[in-house]
């Protein structure tokens, strides 16, 4: 009798991985029981002690503050637009303190390749979609175009940290240095320059018109 339960317990947790592993991001939003971890990682771009390092995190973040921050990983988003996928997470799961609706929802899909960042009402205020998309474009990207996910969404999650505490700063990326600046400001002088020799040229006519006449 017990070896059958210890059988039945060892099935039952193993398809209950397999079920978690295997849900599309549709099914995740329907889930009836959410999982309590703030990180939920279906795409395996954490190890282990990452995984635990950056819960532990999270969780003291929340415990200090009150402001929850979700992090969610999928292989894919099987078309499912990913701002949307994130709000209904945020909204099915929860996530937030009640009565505050302060939850950050951020959604990494590994085959897609895209990440969102996705805030409550209440964080806004703190996180407007300004700084969410220069903490993706600034700090979360270079990590990722190294093939570090897992180091670009720690970044991200300090760099949120100093954006609730109000030490944020939006840096400009390289790509968008005001190189066109320059090349508008060139065009312009040498644009007048060349109204000015036109100008010119014609007083010149004219006197010398002027002259024969007289």
């Amino acid at each position: 009798m017990k070896l059958a339960t210890v059988k039945y317990f060892f099935l039952t947790f193993f398809l209950s991985i397999l079920t978690v592993f295997g849900q599309t991001p549709d099914e995740l939003v329907k889930m009836e029981h959410p999982p309590k971890k703030l990180v939920q990682d279906y795409a395996h771009v954490f190890d282990a002690m990452q995984l635990d390092e950056l819960e532990r995190k999270l969780v003291a973040y929340d415990d200090s503050t009150s402001t929850q921050i979700l992090v969610l990983t999928v292989k894919s988003l099987d078309g499912y637009p990913l701002e949307m996928f994130a709000n209904d997470i945020g909204e099915k799961w929860k996530v937030g303190t009640q009565g505050k609706d302060n939850g950050v929802v951020i959604v990494l899909s590994e085959q897609d390749r895209k990440i969102t960042i996705r805030t409550g009402y209440g964080a806004q205020i703190y996180l407007p979609p300004s700084v969410n998309k220069s903490i993706i474009d600034n700090v979360i990207i270079p990590y990722f175009k190294q093939g570090d996910y897992a180091g670009g969404i720690n970044a991200g999650v300090n760099s949120i940290f100093q954006a609730f505490a109000g030490k944020y700063k939006q840096d400009k990326p390289k790509s968008q240095e005001p190189e066109m600046d320059w090349l508008a400001l060139i065009f312009a002088i040498g644009f007048f320059i060349f109204i000015f020799i036109i100008i010119s040229k014609g007083k010149g006519g004219n006197n010398g018109g002027n002259g024969g006449r007289r």
